[in-house]
């Protein structure tokens, strides 16, 4: 976990609330491991539902799948909302659910934090409340959607999105395991 260099401490009048934003990566014609289109309007919003409220932070979880930028750094590189926000980067997550086991240790680090808003692609919907709602409800927290309609996918990831539907059940086993991992240790 990092915060972005040069970001100020929070200041006493956060609200309880920690933004989540997942990446959405895109593989370019070099072959490097990129942020979507999809992944940057997600920073915008994020950088909106911020303006409104200043929550207590805003974490960035994906991986890179070529040792390239992780996707969290290169959400946290693109984020141009408020100047005040605590910006956390969590680069190791390879899916969504690794995105929800992950990112709930960094939002059970934060004092204060009682709700989360994940910010994804609408596309994305089903497999973040699978993964995240009963979890993060599990551990007390409140937890709310806000959702990127535009633009619309490309065909590979579109292809990605419904071939990962098939591995649900399987990945969150997998990811719960580092969970259970991470309290033991």
């Amino acid at each position: 976990m990092s915060v972005r260099n040069g970001r100020a401490a929070r200041t006493g009048n956060a609200s309880d609330r920690v933004i989540v934003v997942l990446g959405y990566h895109q593989i370019g014609e070099q072959g490097e491991h990129g942020i979507s289109p999809i992944c940057r309007a997600a920073i915008r919003r994020a950088e909106a539902i911020a303006a409104e409220a200043p929550p207590r932070a805003v974490i960035f979880t994906g991986w890179s799948s070529n040792g390239g930028p992780a996707e969290a750094d290169q959400m946290a590189e693109e984020w141009k909302g408020r100047e005040d926000v605590v910006l956390i980067r969590e680069p190791r997550a390879v899916n969504t659910a690794e995105n929800a086991v992950r990112s709930l240790a960094i939002v059970q680090a934060i004092e204060g934090a009682s709700e989360v808003v994940l910010v994804c692609s609408i596309r994305h919907f089903p497999r973040v409340r699978f993964f995240f709602a009963r979890l993060y409800r599990n551990y007390g927290y409140a937890i709310r959607y806000r959702y990127v309609f535009w633009p619309p996918p490309s065909l590979p990831l579109l292809h990605h999105e419904l071939s990962s539907i098939t591995r649900m059940a399987r990945d969150r086993r997998r990811a719960l395991r580092l969970l259970d991992e991470a309290d033991s240790g």
